[in-house]
């Protein structure tokens, strides 16, 4: 894990990394490649010290949850 800025989030001392990841792109399915795509992303931001992941469901109801999720979980 490399040396990673750190930041507050909201009043209850929260604190997160400066740079976060979006799953905006990850929007299309929950297919295999998707799956496997999001996994690596995921894993890799986790390596680097990164440890704040948007999603939301307008991207999608729940598809960006799902590969989150399934990426921190590292499943297939």
């Amino acid at each position: 894990m490399t040396d990673i800025t750190r930041r507050g989030l909201g009043t209850e001392g929260l604190e997160v990394s400066a740079l976060g990841l979006g799953f905006m792109s990850f929007t299309r399915s929950t297919d295999a490649d998707e799956r496997h795509s999001a996994s690596a992303l995921v894993g890799e931001a986790i390596d680097l010290g990164i440890d704040f992941f948007d999603t939301a469901d307008i991207y999608g109801p729940a598809i960006s949850e799902t590969l989150l999720g399934q990426a921190v979980k590292g499943a297939p």
